[in-house]
């Protein structure tokens, strides 16, 4: 059942793909914009950093994430000193090359964290109300070392 809600809201969300990706609101996190994740792995290598790609299809949770957390003060030092962050619109074709190309679940908002060699070092999906909140779940995906049985 929940295999073929995403099916669904797959093929209903390409039905009404725009050709240009959506223009968020200026925060205090140092996004790429439009969807641009070659040029935020370029500058990834350059500084040693992963990258946090935001990916938002514009409903409520995303716009919240832009209007409280994006401008805390506290999750943009986070942001900025940690990783090279890209905005992806899921709702462009650009975006969903990109949600393709990860194999994304159409769960939005969505929090994709790349090495800078392009590798997926995990994700985590949803509405984050505070910082500390978002922290703690990218800092679980960044630190996260498989444990190896011998």
């Amino acid at each position: 059942l929940q295999k073929e809600y995403y099916e669904k809201a797959r093929k209903d969300r390409k039905a009404h793909l725009s050709s240009v990706p959506a223009t968020y609101p200026v925060t205090k996190v140092k996004f790429e914009r439009n969807n641009d994740i070659a040029k935020a792995l370029k500058k990834a290598q350059k500084l040693h950093r992963s990258i946090m790609m935001f990916v938002s299809d514009g409903d409520w949770g995303s716009k919240y994430m832009f209007e409280n957390v994006f401008i805390d003060g506290k999750a943009a030092d986070y942001l900025n000193k940690t990783f090279v962050n890209v905005e992806v619109d899921a709702k462009s074709v650009s975006g969903d090359a990109l949600i393709s190309k990860y194999n994304l679940l159409e769960r939005f908002p969505a929090y994709i964290i790349i090495n800078e060699n392009g590798k997926v070092k995990g994700c985590d999906f949803g509405l984050r109300k505070h910082a500390d909140i978002m922290i703690e779940s990218l800092n679980a995906i960044l630190n996260y070392k498989p444990q190896v049985n011998n």
